[in-house]
Formats: structure tokens, sequence, C-alpha cells
């Protein structure tokens, strides 16, 4: 059933709904207009203007009208002689004179009609001699419909809010669904594709999310032909660069000094693209998990650490700049132990750190902080003290061949935090970037350990 047929359908017993409260609001006001007549105290209204006739009888009730409070609130308004003459003083008025001209009385019966907001009660009342005619109007004072009409209504707003519910939960949950795959998608994974469920609905969101699927199934081909196509060309682009390199040390050597320069030229561009193919070539085996397939192994976080800033404080000295290493609880530090591969991890952290000294301001430094969360999790961050980036690049710097030159005025390939984001997730932990508070960007990776770490 399609999204049409279901608001529909929705409609139409909300519709229902609201005629079935409609028709249980005129029974209830029937049954309240009866209870109203039910209730009448006849037997008060016959005593009090049985009083009053008396009263006349006897000729102590020649002005009823200024005795009334002796009565009490009885509720008789009009008492009529058997000729006419109303005894209170007042004025029939036309609806009630109207009514009894209609509907004379005989016997003992009585004449009850309800009016908006009150009923009219006319009765005889037997005197010693003759008969007397007394109307009683007495105010409707119930204090609300019965409670067959609150049954009514709640029982409605229940039904409603039940067939509503079930109606937004089947397309909110299906669309939550899908976005959390849009999501996903958006970060890099792949393999979060919609259910069985969802795909099986005969409705728009089953269309959507076979259009999702295939999309994110036609993407993974691409990105799959992608790695493969940097595979093979890296590959092929090494053997012509060896032969490249070959055939320069052999033409160094037989032009001699006269072109020194220029063959040191052509070297070091030939050595920047030897790197970056061994790069792309890393980066690939990285995201096919071809590189991991030596057994993992147990090292030190605390001994790479201290080995990749050793190297980095030789490579900041030659630019006027400094880097420190922040232990926060030494002792535990280092006794953490990662289960995984150490070169890859050291690989990631030499490549973040070379970006932190290329992009922190002259003469400032570079900041190591080194941190255990919990038991099971530690945490590094390195932080430099230049410009940062805006947060729309903080996923972006990850991605290969991305370089932000409003940064700084260093040079690279791309591939460094691609390489370091990927060598992270194959350890099981996570990388992101960040502005400091203060300054500069920081770059946090958090890892597992290999064994609980005491807390005490």
């Amino acid at each position: 059933m399609n999204i049409f047929a279901r608001t529909l359908l929705c409609f139409w017993v909300a519709t229902a709904l609201t005629l079935a409260l409609a028709g249980g609001l005129l029974v209830s006001k029937h049954s309240f207009d009866d209870v109203q007549i039910r209730e009448i105290p006849m037997e008060r209204l016959q005593a009090c203007a049985q009083r009053m006739v008396a009263d006349v009888e006897q000729g102590s009730g020649l002005d009823l009208r200024k005795n009334l409070t002796k009565y009490g609130e009885c509720g008789v308004q009009f008492l009529e002689s058997p000729t006419g003459r109303e005894l209170l003083g007042y004025d029939l008025p036309p609806d009630i004179s109207n009514l009894i001209s209609e509907h004379p009385l005989s016997g003992n019966m009585q004449l009850v009609a309800v009016r908006p907001g009150k009923t009219i009660v006319v009765f005889k009342v037997q005197g010693r001699v003759t008969t007397f005619c007394a109307v009683a109007i007495l105010p409707q004072t119930a204090p609300g419909p019965p409670a067959v009409f609150w049954v009514h209504l709640c029982c409605a707003i229940a039904i409603s809010c039940s067939v509503f519910w079930v109606l937004a939960r089947q397309l909110t949950l299906p669309i939550r669904t899908l976005q959390g795959i849009a999501e996903s998608v958006a970060q890099g994974n792949l393999n979060k594709r919609p259910g069985r469920a969802l795909l099986k609905r005969k409705d728009e969101l089953g269309e959507l999310s076979v259009s999702i699927d295939l999309m994110v199934q036609k993407i993974s081909q691409l990105m799959s032909s992608q790695k493969a196509f940097l595979v093979q060309v890296s590959h092929e682009l090494g053997s012509p660069l060896t032969r490249l390199n070959l055939a320069l040390a052999l033409a160094r050597r037989k032009a001699g000094r006269a072109l020194d320069s220029e063959f040191n030229r052509l070297e070091y561009e030939s050595s920047e693209l030897n790197s970056m193919i061994q790069q792309l070539l890393l980066l690939a085996r990285l995201e096919n998990a071809s590189e991991l397939n030596h057994a993992r192994q147990r090292f030190s976080l605390a001994g790479i650490v201290e080995e990749v800033a050793a190297d980095a404080k030789f490579e900041a000295n030659q630019n006027d700049k400094e880097v420190r290493v922040v232990l926060h609880d030494a002792e535990k530090w280092h006794a953490v132990e990662v289960l995984g591969y150490g070169d890859l991890i050291k690989r990631a952290l030499d490549n973040i750190l070379r970006n932190a000294i290329r992009f922190t301001s002259a003469r400032s430094s570079v900041e190591i902080s080194c941190s255990v969360l919990g038991a099971q999790e530690v945490q590094i961050t390195v932080r430099d003290f230049g410009q940062g980036i805006s947060p729309e690049q903080y996923c972006a710097i990850f991605e290969p061949f991305v370089r932000l030159p409003a940064r700084g005025n260093g040079h690279g390939t791309g591939l460094g935090l691609a390489i370091a984001k990927q060598a992270v997730i194959a350890h099981g932990g996570t990388i992101c970037a960040k502005n400091a508070d203060t300054g500069g960007l920081s770059i946090m990776i958090q890892l597992p350990v290999a064994l609980p770490i005491n807390p005490s």
C-alpha cells in the first residue's frame, strides 16, 4: 500500500471516529435531558405549592409575592387560580401561557418542558375547595456533560492517536534508517545497506530503498575500480621509474660535473615521484586490507611515540620549531600495549607530525599529548599552533589528494593523513581533527589497548 493510500485510510478512520463522537454526543445529550427530567423534585414542589394555596384559602396569602421567602427556594414562580388570575402578581410569559393552553392538565398529571438552561414544570395543586395551577421553573444546574461524554471523547482520542502513531511509525522508521545509511555513505562506509524488509515494501519508501541500495552498490563498485586502478598504475609506474633512476645515474657519470645541478634536480623530482608511488601503493593496500596479511603483534605505544617524536624534533629544529611530548599519568602510559602493526602506527604518527611541523607558526612548537582513557582506550593528540582550518574541512583533510594551501606554504602529496586514517581504522581506532580553543589544529587518535589497564 503506497503512502497516498495509507494517508487516505487514516483520514477516513479519523472521519469515522469524528462521526462516532458526534453521534455519542447526541446520545449523551438526550440521556442528559432525560436525567434532568427524572430528577425533578416533585414532592418538594407539591409541598411548597400546597402551603401557598393554604395561605390563599385562609386569607393570609393575599400578598404572596412579599412573603415568598417563607416558602424557601422551592422553585414555584407562578400560581394561577381557577379563574385564571395569577396570585403572585406576575404576568405569565407567552411561552408558558402557550404551553399551558396547548397542553391542558387533567387529573393528577404534570407537564414538563425542557428549554435551554431551564426546565418548566406545570402541575395542579388541590385546595380545600378548588384546584390551582402552579408553574415551577428549575435551572439546569448540572456541572457539565455526563460521564458517557468523557468516555466517548477519551476513546476517540486514544483510537485516533493509535492509528496515527502506527502510520507515523511506518513512515519515520524507514526514513531514519535511510538517513543513517546516507550518513554512513557520506563517512565512507559502503557496507551499510537497506534491509530486506525495506527493499520488499510496495510503496514509495520501498522504491527509494531500492534506489539507495543500487546507488551504494554502484559507488562501491566505482571505489573498488578506483582502488584497483591506483594499485595497477602504481605498479606499472614502478618499473619505468627504476629504469629512469638507473639512466640518470649512467648519464651523470658520463656527463661529469658540468651538469650536476640539472641532474640533482632530476634526481630530486624522481625521488618525489617514487615517494608518491610508494604512498599510493600503501594506501591502496590499506584500503584493500592486503597490507594486513601478516599476524598482529603486541607493541609498546609509548616506544613508538618516543621514536617518532625524536625524529620529528630533529626536523623541527632545522626550521626553528620545537616538538614537545606531554604525558598524562606517565606510569599508566608506559604500560600501554596495542595489538596490531607497529610500523603502520609509526607511519601514521610520522605523517601527522610532519604536517603539524609544516603548518605550525614560525618559532612555535608542536605538542604531542598522550593520555589513558579508562581501562581499554588511549588517546594521542597532535596539536600545532598554526592557522587551523574551517570546520567544513575537518573530514576532508583525511581524504586522498586533499591539500589545503591556506594553512601554510608547505607542499605535499595529500596522502599522508589519508594513510594515517586507514592505519588507525585498521587497528579499530578513530581519528578526527578539530581546531584548538587557543588556535591551531588538533588531530586526535584513539586506539584500543591490547590488555585492560589497571585503573589504580
